[in-house]
């Protein structure tokens, strides 16, 4: 998945659960160089 990250919508955020809204229940995963992966 990582040779088609470009591929796909990334998003930066701070770690942090306040960046998520209530409802936000879609899986993020946190790739090696920093990005978060909605899957």
């Amino acid at each position: 998945h990582l040779a088609q990250k470009y591929d796909i919508p990334l998003y930066r955020f701070p770690i942090d659960e306040s960046a998520f809204e209530v409802g936000f229940d879609t899986h993020i995963t946190m790739l090696p160089d920093g990005f978060y992966r909605a899957v």
